[in-house]
């Protein structure tokens, strides 16, 4: 089964660290974590799936969730719209939030 790799993290540490890994798998996003270690052995580990159409909101809350510094410092995001209307709303939005926050469009 293919897949596209989107956005990994790994905690730095020995052997069976926590981790987040979302991917791109048949048209949908799958995000798969794994818990700290327990004793010796591996975390648990559980994968759910996302509809594409529930990835705008996920990036959303996730961005509303930053606070401003963090933004600032943060590398930058290239998102998609469907329509300039529909990046319009989003910046619109985001910057209800963040006032501060930058947004370049093409």
């Amino acid at each position: 089964m293919d897949h596209t790799n989107i956005f990994a993290h790994t905690d730095p540490g020995g052997s069976y660290p926590e981790y987040l890994s979302v991917n791109e798998r048949e048209g949908r996003v799958e995000v798969t974590v794994r818990a700290p270690r327990v004793g010796d052995r591996e975390g648990p580990t559980a994968t759910m799936t996302l509809p594409r159409a529930k990835v705008p909101d996920l990036v959303q809350a996730l961005l509303l969730h930053t606070p401003p510094d963090e933004l600032a410092e943060a590398k930058p995001v290239v998102l998609y719209f469907d329509s300039d209307e529909d990046a319009a709303k989003f910046v619109a939005l985001v910057k209800q939030s963040k006032p501060g926050l930058r947004a370049v469009t093409r």
